[in-house]
């Protein structure tokens, strides 16, 4: 559990995204010819920390996994570990519901990134200099759906929620409407696709004002707080994929 969760904080930082939502952006953390922030994880994490509930939970947890670290061994070199992931398209219509061409670009990168396949791998600011590895991390198409039947490792989705909602009180993130709308509508399995079976990236059409997000490792134990939110337009290079600034 501990590297599932570890594996989502790091394909965070990877792909370089989180934001704020709708009329709260930061023009100061937005990169130039870009109208999305591109990392508000301190601010994703602070609102979750108003809660006293939330936050308790989530710094008993930070405990518990820094035990665990402690006591479980390294990842053994030359053992790569195969992660399954489930790209959940939320489209209503529109260029937001992106072909599997673009889905399997984007999975290439990521793949490229993580086992340092890259060829601008050594390419990192003087700090970073050494850092770049091989973390023998691979992601893999899912190819059972939570009932055991066979599937492509992408579910589509029709809903206007692929623009995500206004949440009506402060303590709710309207990303949780667009992943109760895939689970409820999605064209695979209706129900409940686990953050402990799958690693699940929901792709959207409007995200809060965010190119993509997720949260920290042990904020809360639901699919929600434990998936990846990506733009369609920041998906890979081809198609809908918009340049992406260095």
């Amino acid at each position: 559990m501990r590297k599932f969760y570890k594996l989502a904080f790091v394909f965070f930082f990877t792909t370089s995204f989180v934001a704020q939502h709708h009329n709260h952006i930061d023009h100061t953390n937005v990169r130039d010819g870009e109208k999305v922030e591109y990392c508000v994880t301190h601010k994703k994490l602070e609102k979750v920390l108003a809660d006293p509930i939330k936050a308790n939970a989530f710094s008993a947890l930070q405990q518990q996994l820094a035990q665990e670290e402690q006591t479980r061994s390294l990842n053994k070199a030359g053992t790569i570990y195969k992660v399954p992931i489930v790209f959940h398209v939320l489209h209503n219509g529109g260029s937001e519901n992106i072909s599997r061409a673009q889905i399997l670009d984007a999975l290439d990168i990521l793949n490229e990134d993580f086992r340092k396949q890259n060829s601008d791998a050594n390419n990192v600011v003087s700090a970073f200099q050494g850092m770049p590895s091989d973390i023998e991390i691979e992601f893999v198409l899912a190819t059972k759906a939570p009932n055991g039947q066979c599937f492509s490792g992408v579910t589509r989705t029709q809903s206007p929620l692929t623009v995500e909602p206004v949440p009506q009180f402060s303590w709710q993130f309207g990303g949780e409407e667009q992943v109760d709308a895939v689970f409820e509508g999605n064209d695979v399995y209706q129900g409940n696709w686990s953050h402990t079976r799958y690693l699940n990236v929901f792709i959207c059409k409007e995200i809060g004002g965010a190119a993509g997000y997720t949260f920290n490792p042990g904020t809360g134990n639901s699919t929600f707080f434990n998936s990846i939110f990506m733009l369609h337009n920041y998906m890979g290079s081809i198609g809908t994929s918009i340049p992406q600034l260095s």
